[in-house]
């Protein structure tokens, strides 16, 4: 049962509830619910909350001198809830095909609107397409790496050679107007999978080094290591055909006309 109900309209509501039974009732979740034209959004945010009288020897120690942990980080459900709030009431819904004209994050039938200041946007996107690859797309406008994935290939070529594999392709590209690193690797099938495929690990990165919110992190991974054993379509696909997937994927992307 949840501890509160908050009804923000009649499609909104938030549910400040127990995490699971076995979370003590001090760790808890909020958990939005938005409804628009038929889709249903859930949001949540994981709180702190040592209120309740209950948890007096608990928030004793949470807080405890040692810890270094200020007063209002034992019950931080007024911050994360109004953080919550903030964003449902950016979120809209939205065609696939409707492209925003407002500056602000695309989601899967959603949109959420730019709010007050410059976001950090840390996003997955996750393309089981068909048994054959899984895309993934992930993008941070906040993360920066000391090197990049090229100045790291004598760690990356260590592990090539543990499994077997080998560079079909490696090299500076240019992906969405973004200058990419990108790495191309197949290898043998595990010898502890049931998965007769090839390995495949093909993987671009823009921006490492230099991510800011006009310029994000960007990472772009096709491959085969998380399809279910007897996905074997990949068989039936040459390397060259498989390179070939991946430009088409890649080499689609672009910046939206007044993207930023």
């Amino acid at each position: 049962m949840p501890k509160q109900v908050i009804r923000l309209s009649e499609n909104a509501v938030i549910f400040d509830r127990n995490k699971n039974e076995s979370v003590p009732g001090f760790g808890r979740t909020l958990e939005g619910h938005l409804y628009v034209n038929g889709v249903a959004f859930i949001l949540t945010q994981h709180i702190t909350d040592y209120s309740d009288p209950r948890y007096k020897e608990e928030r004793a120690f949470y807080l405890r001198d040692e810890a270094g942990r200020p007063a209002w980080m034992a019950n931080n459900k007024p911050q994360k809830l109004a953080k919550l709030q903030d964003v449902m009431s950016r979120l809209s819904g939205r065609k696939d095909d409707e492209i925003p004209t407002q500056p602000g994050t695309c989601i899967s039938e959603g949109f959420i609107r730019d709010g007050n200041g410059q976001p950090k946007e840390d996003i997955t996107f996750d393309y089981p397409h068909n048994p054959a690859f899984s895309f993934v797309v992930w993008g941070n406008n906040a993360s920066k790496e000391s090197t990049t994935m090229l100045e790291r290939s004598s760690e990356i070529q260590s592990y090539i050679r543990s499994i077997d594999g080998r560079t079909l392709r490696k090299g500076q590209t240019q992906i969405a107007g973004f200058n990419t690193s990108e790495r191309l690797i197949t290898a043998p099938p595990r010898k502890s999978s049931n998965n007769p495929s090839k390995q495949l690990m093909f993987t671009a990165i823009a921006n490492e080094k230099t991510a800011d919110f006009r310029h994000p992190n960007l990472d772009l991974t096709l491959s085969n290591e998380i399809m279910p054993a007897g996905s074997d379509s990949l068989l039936t696909y040459s390397d060259a055909e498989r390179v070939e997937v991946w430009d088409r994927i890649t080499r689609s992307f672009r910046l939206r006309d007044n993207a930023f």
